[in-house]
């Protein structure tokens, strides 16, 4: 189980993302509210929008790479959880996982990895750097990372105790151009994760209609992929159609030392119907 936090330490958390926030050149509605009513207060906001100025002129090299590149934005996901540490869940004798759960309108990653670090927090928020350190690259694509959620999504919410933060951004509008909301973390409610899961992103897909076009992304994965990883031992697929029902696909990995083999178990359950077949590989 995921280990409970305290109220500090959650407090921590949020100081930390209000913070960023504020560096990165924030305004509340309260603050736009008290510049409009009092000029003497506009130097302050011009402070702030030099700050604001500062970032996007590095978030704007962001946009131009994320949109000029082919980017499969579920391999940069998975890349980036097989980047990932899992001596907690190896502790309480869990295999490292990786779920995706879709659903009209939104696409659901749960991960059993350690949690996000401070560190790992400043780098999700920079424009140059990846969220976690990446040593050793097999299928993403270097240098996009964890951004390439944006190209299907236009609100993304992490929670990875102890924070709870949101990035908003919407490709094309009038205040996109120049990326700074895909940096820039929002306060998020904190909500309760399943006992197995530390760390879970939430991205509210762009339209109603890519609803085929991610399960189309998920469906293409292929049953070998958990060979080429040194980590993630099992990979989730959940696909919950209005009309169809609810499709589950599980891989799970082992190593057969005897037999010299790597097997993967396929586990399909669709609609209560259950379909498992091993597959093995020298």
């Amino acid at each position: 189980m995921a280990r409970p936090y305290s109220e500090e330490e959650r407090r921590k958390g949020r100081q930390l993302i209000s913070d960023i926030w504020f560096d990165h050149g924030g305004l509340s509605a309260e603050d736009r509210e008290k510049f409009r009513k009092n000029p003497s207060e506009r130097s302050h906001l011009r402070q702030i929008q030099s700050l604001k100025q500062s970032v996007s002129a590095v978030t704007k090299r962001l946009v131009e790479d994320l949109y000029s590149k082919d980017t499969r934005f579920v391999y940069e996901l998975i890349q980036n959880a097989e980047d990932n540490s899992y001596e907690r869940a190896a502790s309480q004798g869990h295999s490292p996982s990786l779920k995706f759960s879709l659903y009209p309108g939104k696409l659901v990653i749960d991960t059993n990895e350690d949690g996000f670090s401070e560190d790992d927090i400043k780098a999700i928020c920079s424009a140059s750097k990846t969220t976690k350190t990446r040593l050793i690259g097999y299928i993403g694509e270097k240098g996009i990372g964890f951004k390439s959620v944006f190209k299907v999504a236009k609100k993304v919410h992490i929670q990875s105790e102890p924070y709870s933060f949101s990035f908003s951004y919407s490709h094309g509008s009038e205040d996109a151009e120049d990326g700074i909301g895909m940096i820039t973390p929002i306060q998020e409610e904190y909500y309760e994760l399943p006992g197995n899961v530390q760390t879970r992103f939430t991205l509210t897909l762009i339209a109603q209609s890519d609803f085929n076009k991610r399960a189309e992304d998920l469906r293409s994965i292929p049953d070998s992929l958990l060979l080429f990883l040194t980590k993630l031992r099992k990979l989730k697929l959940k696909i919950r159609d209005s009309s169809e029902g609810v499709t589950e696909v599980i891989y799970s990995y082992r190593r057969d030392a005897e037999q010299g083999l790597d097997i993967i178990v396929r586990e399909e359950l669709t609609n209560g119907e259950l379909d498992s077949e091993p597959m093995a590989f020298r």
